[in-house]
This record gives C-alpha cells, sequence and structure tokens, in this order.
C-alpha cells in the first residue's frame, strides 16, 4: 500500500474540491489578463494560451471522473430479466459511532431488451421517530417497441407520508409533428389537480446536425393551447457560427422580452474574421449592437479592432496587435499539425474614435499593454508577461511562468508560478504557484493551488489528490492549507470500492465520506444481478494508533432490508465481536494487523469481505508547503490522546500551544451534549496537561476537542467503569 495512503486518515474535515473555488481559480486566470477583451483575443490569437488555463479548470474534473467512473459504471444500469438493482445508504450524526439507515432504492425491470422494457425505480427513506420507511421518489418508466410514446413518471413523497406531494412526467413522441424531429412533453402532478399538462419541447434539425432550432412552449389551460416560451437557434458550419436565444411573454402576441444574438464569420481557413454580439432594445423590440471584435491578418501578425454600440453605430474601443512565427512543427508524431504558430507579444494601443488621418484610416496613439509569450524548443508555452502604462512608461504589471514535463509520451503542464507587483513597494512579489502531479503513465493524480502575500507567507491553499489501495480501493482526497500550523492537511475523503463475482451482471458498489473530525459521514451500496441477496459494509481501510480504542458496528442487509447475521474472522487476538449487538471492540495492542474478514448470511447464501487496517504513525510522507516547512514542528498545534484510554475514573488531557492563546477544552457524549469544561481562557506557549475525573459520569465513549485561536481539534476517549 502506498504510505501516502496513511496520511488519508489521519486528519479530516469537511470542504469542498479544489477546483469547486470556482471564484478562487478563476480570479487567479484572470489576473494574467488585463481586462476581459483582452483575454478574449489573446485566446483567439494564442491557443497555447486557451489550453493552458483550461488545462487548470479540467485537471481536477477530469480526476474526479475517473474516481466516479468505478462508483457509476453500474449505477443506472436496468437490469433486464434480473430480479434487481438495489442500493441501501446509512448515516451517521455528528458525535455519533454508529451508522443508521438513511435510504434504499429498489429497481427491477420486465422486458426482452433495454429498449422493450418496463422499469420501477422508487427510493425510501427511514425515519427513526416512525421506526418506518417512507417513501421519498418513485419512478415507472416504458419503453415498448408497441407504443407511439415512451414515458416516465416520477412521483414525490415529503416527510413521513405515503401520499405524493408532486409528481412529473415525461413523454417522448416517437412520430413528431409539425415537421419536427424531436417532440417531447412535461406533465406535472398535484393531489388537488391531479395529471396536468405542463411544457412541451420541439426540435428541428438540418440533415447535417449543424443547424438545430429548440422551440419550448407552456400549456395554457384556460385556452388549452401550447404557447411559445423560447426559441435557441444554433448554427454552426464552415463560414460562420451562430447562437440566437429568444424569450416571449406567455401570451397570446408571444411578445419577445429578451434576446441575445451573437454571431462569429469564419475565414477560408476556419480563422475568425469578426464576432458580433447584439441585445434586445426594449423600446423598439428589436437587436441593437452590444459589441464587435473584429480580426485583420497579416504576413507577421494580426490585427483586432474591438467596438461598441454607441448612438446607433459601431465605435472603436480598443486596438490590438499580435506579433506572431509560424513554422514546421518540432514533434514529428503530431501529424495533425504539421505548422504551428506562435504568438510572441500582443499590444494594446489607445485610439481616437473621432479622428481619422488623411488616408481615413483611424488614428493610433501610444501603446498602453503590451503582453510577451516565451516559448521552449518544444513548442510549449513557459512564461507570459503583462505590461501596462505606468507614469508614461510601460512596466511590468504581472507574469507566469509554466513547466512541462514529457511524461508517459506527451508533454504536460506540472508546475505554476504567478507573479504581481506589490501595492505598497511596488516590487514584484510571487503572489501564488500551483502543481500537477502524475504517475508514470502519464495519468493526472492530483494538483494542489496556493496563494502568496508579499512576505512570502501562503494565505490560501487548496489541492486534491487520487489513490488506489491494494484493494482496488480508489479514493478522493481534498486538502487545505491550514495557516495555523502551515501546512496541507486532508480536510475529507471519499471512496469507492466495485466487486464482480463470477456471475454474470452481478456486482457491489460501494462508496464512503468520511469526517471524523465531526464523527459524521455516509456510505452506500448498490448491487444487481439476480444473485444479489445480503450485502455487508466495508469499514476499511481502518485507521489504527497503538493504544487507541477501536469501536465499530458492522453493518449489513439483506435485499428485503432485513438484517442477516453477520460474523467477524481473522480478529486481532485482543478483539471481541458481539453477533447480537454487531460491535467489534478492540484497544490496539498490534502495530500491523492482518485483514479480518466480515460475511454476512441469509437463507440465500453468504457474502464476505476483507477489511484492511492501516498505521497512521508509520507514515513517512507529509504535503507540507515547501516554502514554510521548517517553521511546521516548532510552531505546531498538538492535541494528544488522553492516557490512560480506557481510563476509570480519570485520565490526562495533554496539548501543546506554539503560542499563548484563547483556549476552550470541552468535552461532549455521544450524541454531542456537553457534559464538561476543563478550560475557557487564556493559555501560555507551550506544553500542557489537563485532569479530567468522570467520576459523575457513566461507561462510554466521549469526544474531546480543544479550540486554540483558529485551530479546533477533536479526539476519542473511553470511559469504562
Amino acid at each position: 500500500m502506498k504510505k501516502i495512503t496513511l496520511l488519508i486518515l489521519v486528519s479530516i474535515c469537511w470542504s469542498a474540491p479544489l477546483f469547486s473555488q470556482a471564484n478562487n481559480l478563476n480570479e487567479w486566470i484572470d489576473s494574467q489578463y488585463l481586462s476581459p477583451s483582452h483575454k478574449a483575443f489573446i485566446y483567439q490569437v494564442s491557443p497555447a494560451s486557451k489550453a493552458a488555463d483550461l488545462f487548470l479548470i479540467n485537471a481536477e474534473r477530469k480526476a474526479e471522473k475517473q474516481f466516479s467512473e468505478s462508483m457509476k459504471k453500474f449505477k443506472g444500469k436496468v437490469a433486464v430479466n434480473s430480479d434487481t438493482t438495489w442500493t441501501f445508504s446509512e448515516s451517521k450524526a455528528i458525535g455519533d459511532s454508529l451508522y443508521r439507515p438513511y435510504e434504499y432504492s429498489y429497481r427491477w425491470s420486465e422486458g426482452e431488451d433495454f429498449a422493450n422494457s418496463v422499469t420501477n425505480y422508487n427510493f425510501y427513506r427511514w425515519y427513526a421517530d416512525s421506526t418506518k420507511w417512507f417513501p421519498t421518489r418513485k419512478t415507472f418508466s416504458k419503453n415498448l417497441e408497441t407504443a407511439t410514446e415512451d414515458s416516465s413518471t416520477t412521483y414525490y413523497y415529503q416527510g413521513p407520508t405515503d401520499e405524493p406531494y408532486y409528481g412529473t412526467r415525461g413523454r417522448n413522441v416517437k412520430a413528431p409533428t409539425q415537421g419536427a424531429d424531436y417532440e417531447y412533453y412535461r406533465d406535472q402532478y398535484s393531489p388537488v389537480d391531479g395529471w396536468v399538462k405542463n411544457q412541451r419541447e420541439l426540435r428541428y434539425r438540418d440533415e447535417n446536425g449543424s443547424d438545430t432550432l429548440t422551440v419550448d412552449e407552456s400549456y395554457n389551460k384556460d385556452d388549452m393551447v401550447y404557447r411559445k416560451t423560447s426559441e435557441r437557434r444554433y448554427i454552426y458550419n464552415d463560414n460562420y457560427t451562430l447562437s440566437s436565444y429568444k424569450y416571449f411573454n406567455n401570451d397570446a402576441e408571444n411578445e419577445v422580452y429578451s434576446w441575445s444574438y451573437d454571431y462569429t464569420k469564419l475565414g477560408q481557413d476556419g480563422r475568425y474574421e469578426y464576432q458580433v454580439s447584439k441585445r434586445l432594445d426594449y423600446d423598439t423590440k428589436e437587436l441593437v449592437g452590444e459589441d464587435s471584435l473584429q480580426f485583420i491578418y497579416n504576413n507577421d501578425y494580426v490585427e483586432g479592432r474591438g467596438y461598441t454600440w454607441q448612438d446607433t453605430v459601431w465605435t472603436i474601443e480598443t486596438f490590438y496587435r499580435s506579433y506572431q512565427r509560424t513554422f514546421a512543427n518540432p514533434d514529428p508524431n503530431d501529424t495533425y499539425h504539421p505548422m504551428i504558430t506562435q504568438v510572441d507579444s500582443v499590444i494594446v494601443y489607445s485610439v481616437y474614435p473621432d479622428s481619422l488621418d488623411d488616408n481615413g484610416n483611424i488614428v493610433i496613439d501610444e501603446a498602453i499593454t503590451r503582453t510577451e509569450f516565451d516559448y521552449n524548443a518544444n513548442g510549449n508555452q513557459i512564461e507570459i508577461r503583462n505590461y501596462s502604462l505606468s507614469d508614461g512608461l510601460l512596466a511590468l504589471a504581472n507574469r507566469t511562468v509554466r513547466t512541462w514535463e514529457l511524461i508517459a509520451g506527451r508533454y504536460v503542464q506540472t508546475h505554476q508560478e504567478s507573479y504581481g507587483r506589490d501595492f505598497f513597494s511596488g516590487e514584484m512579489y510571487k503572489s501564488g504557484f500551483s502543481n500537477n502531479f502524475y504517475n508514470d503513465e502519464g495519468v493526472n493524480e492530483g494538483s494542489e493551488s496556493f496563494n502568496l502575500n508579499a512576505s512570502g507567507d501562503t494565505t490560501y491553499g487548496t489541492g486534491y489528490r487520487s489513490l488506489t489501495l491494494d484493494d482496488g480501493t480508489r479514493i478522493n482526497l481534498t486538502l487545505r492549507y491550514d495557516v495555523s500550523i502551515k501546512k496541507m492537511v486532508v480536510q475529507y475523503y471519499r471512496a469507492y470500492k466495485t466487486e464482480q463475482y463470477d456471475v454474470v451482471g452481478k456486482y457491489t458498489n460501494q462508496s464512503s465520506y468520511v469526517d471524523p473530525i465531526n464523527y459524521s459521514g455516509s456510505r452506500s451500496i448498490s448491487a444487481g444481478g439476480a444473485l444479489a441477496t445480503e450485502i455487508v459494509f466495508n469499514d476499511g481501510p481502518v485507521n489504527i494508533s497503538m493504544g487507541d480504542t477501536l469501536t465499530l458496528f458492522v453493518s449489513a442487509r439483506n435485499i428485503d432490508l432485513t438484517v442477516p447475521d453477520v460474523s467477524v474472522t481473522n480478529m486481532p487476538s485482543t478483539a471481541t465481536f458481539d453477533p447480537e449487538t454487531k460491535k467489534f471492540y478492540w484497544i490496539v495492542d498490534d502495530e500491523a494487523p492482518s485483514p479480518m474478514t466480515y460475511t454476512a448470511t441469509s437463507s440465500r447464501g453468504s457474502t464476505s469481505i476483507q477489511v484492511p487496517f492501516v498505521n497512521a504513525e508509520d507514515v513517512d510522507g507529509n504535503t507540507s508547503v515547501s516554502n514554510e516547512e521548517e517553521l511546521f514542528g516548532r510552531n505546531q498545534f498538538i492535541l494528544s490522546q488522553n492516557y490512560p484510554n480506557p481510563f476509570n475514573p480519570s485520565t490526562t488531557i495533554s496539548f501543546v500551544l506554539p503560542q499563548a492563546s484563547e483556549v476552550s477544552l470541552q468535552v461532549y457524549n455521544m450524541i454531542g451534549q456537553q457534559v464538561a469544561t476543563l478550560v475557557n481562557g487564556r493559555m501560555g506557549a507551550g506544553a500542557q496537561a489537563v485532569q479530567f475525573d468522570a467520576s459523575n459520569l457513566s461507561s462510554g465513549m466521549y469526544i474531546y476537542r480543544l479550540k486554540a485561536g483558529e485551530f479546533t481539534k477533536t479526539k476519542k476517549m473511553m470511559l469504562i467503569k
């Protein structure tokens, strides 16, 4: 097992994935450009710049897709001619050590094949107060060769009730009317009105598929007709591209209340000649110009003229020139691009809209910005520098440096640094950097991104990693930079495990989300195939530490939601398992135990899985930020495991403060109730130790939580009387 996988289970809390922080990433990318129009021009004349930026945005999405493939591979698969496709999920509330039933879904299908079948797909949720399962959604789909339309009907339920509060029905007509090649109806259900018509969509497409018109209509129940609500037009061919979005008031006149129109003219070589954007004038109800960008191509430069619509005429607003070179592609394996064009610089000039020279040309004034590009011998863009006008001179405003490596036969961007100018000192400083990680096969396995201030301190950082354990489990970690310890830490992880069997069509998929900081989480398992019966959850990999107390509740279900018999074998010699309560208990006294085995047995058979252990104390790697790594260890908040543990009736809780802090140390029971406050005030820097006397408390698991400044850490302890 990779040692970095052990780090997964050490310190985990909830946050969003790296590139879900869209605003932060987009702001960082936008900082490389001087304005949106400047960015649009550079993207057009320099595909390498656009590709590099899109890489940053898409890297995490691609990795996320890789992770979810194992989970999604069978999800949504119609189990034709089989008993069922079944999913069961559990959740664990904050402070709880026991997973409790949450939701299950049950799908079955009848028919000869996927195109000729009837499918039911129902979802139920467990309500503990009622001790009963209630429906949350029921779907009934028909795809029959003899029917005139395919349909899918869904009822939605709210709260512990068997009566739906809402419903939708989609009907796909096989022989569309009015010359359309696609006709789709949406109906709605309510307990008061029953089923009523709602919307219709008609789609028209030419034989090449390059011209598509989609008409959306809303049903007017007063005069019982469908009225147009929108038209969406897309055209793409060798001469131009066009997109038009037109929206109508739902009345008899079909009055247009919103209209956006974008048109791009293409030259014979596929290059842009000009782009025009128009919007609806609310007074005249007609399209009027909004902005436009015209391209003029010369041998050694491309000229761009940006216009805005003012007083019924196009008025020039910006003027660009892009200086470039075209040469033979140095990569002999790239047969698709025999020639490459590289942009060396882009210059933005000030212009006088009302002034013309003797030849009627626009008067161009001084350069106000310049962007320069550098490339390596392989044609990869390695640096961008932006200059802007300051005190009458073009001064360096920011720059971006990229590092490329040849991995598995292709060049990939592995590192990027951004530099900006400090507002106070006027000096350039490193404002951020990012890293991308690949395995030997060239598959992206993660990335990280950091923001720095002018002093070189990291102010923000996020990242992700993808890992595959020895048993095939895929793990997706989300990381964040903890400013209090100056280190990247794992925020949360999701694990996906797929198992297939010798029987064709039989499989199980498990996924889990874990937040041990708050002791909460969720997990689900889906199964398919004619022999899908008893299901047992895999608690592994289980994180252990010498002297810690480990408690697990082994969870298993039959396909009818009854609970099968469960056994645990190959346990550590000092561990115990109660088959009645299904509780596993162990005071860890073995640093490297072998995997144990869970087995669920029902009247139809049995299912077994292996549950591995990992020891966090064996970790020899970390994800520290290199420029602050020396600080880690000298300026670290530490909350130690209480000793002894288990205890009766008192124990010692130790922690380390790198500086004087406002400190709160509190104890909670497993349902989140505060049972003791051990510290509540300011404490000095250094090692601290606090005694906890639990004489007035009953046996069981408790949680103690340390808060010191922005640092928060929580651990468990066991009281046994």
